[in-house]
């Protein structure tokens, strides 16, 4: 998989704690993030780390990826 983009300064990134995800939801997401060209890292397992700029983007593919998981 492509790599991220660099993340902005750490008082300028929202985590996510996705630790109730599946392996595969991660891999959906970090597929998603690459396409949209968002940076992010997962600083310690099942914790997503993205630009605060994009936060609201995220926060709604988030909202989709776990409902479509359903």
């Amino acid at each position: 998989m492509p790599e991220s983009p660099p993340l902005p300064e750490p008082d300028e990134v929202v985590e996510y704690d996705l630790s109730a995800w599946t392996a595969d939801q991660h891999d959906g997401v970090a597929a998603w993030l690459v396409a949209e060209n968002v940076a992010y890292a997962w600083p310690e397992p099942g914790v997503l780390a993205v630009p605060r700029n994009r936060a609201d983007d995220v926060e709604e593919a988030l909202g989709y990826l776990a409902s479509d998981s359903d």
